[in-house]
């Protein structure tokens, strides 16, 4: 079970990521800014990180930068909505921190593949679950 991080603007996709993920067994908490996402993170206290990449006060290079400011080792998934993005400098250049790159149009399955290949297998806190 990976203890899996959210960050996007839209509450919408948050509950619906989240149920998604819970579904497959693991534990979330969401964050609608980056802000707020680096309040809640510590090292070792989330496996893995989703995050929008257009987000207002800044996206997913702020957040990802940020982010890994708190916790090195955190992999970090930029996701989009927007296909013109995946394409474009942001994703591909001002993004090469980010563990990998996806459109939010995904799979169940192809979420399932990811949190496997990227979320580490180190335990995390019990308290780090009730956030």
């Amino acid at each position: 079970m990976a203890h899996i991080l959210l960050v996007d603007d839209d509450q919408t996709f948050l509950d619906t990521a989240s149920e998604a993920i819970q579904a497959l067994g693991h534990t979330t908490s969401c964050a609608t800014n980056q802000f707020d996402a680096v309040e809640l993170v510590e090292p070792g206290v989330f496996n893995l990180a989703f995050v929008d990449v257009i987000m207002p006060g800044g996206g997913a290079i702020t957040a990802v930068n940020l982010l890994k400011e708190k916790d090195q080792d955190l992999p970090i998934i930029a996701m989009t909505g927007m296909w013109t993005v995946r394409s474009s400098p942001v994703m591909q250049v001002g993004l090469h921190n980010a563990a990998a790159k996806i459109e939010k149009t995904y799979r169940l399955s192809e979420l399932e593949e990811l949190i496997t290949k990227y979320a580490n297998s180190s335990e995390i806190s019990a308290s780090a679950i009730a956030t």
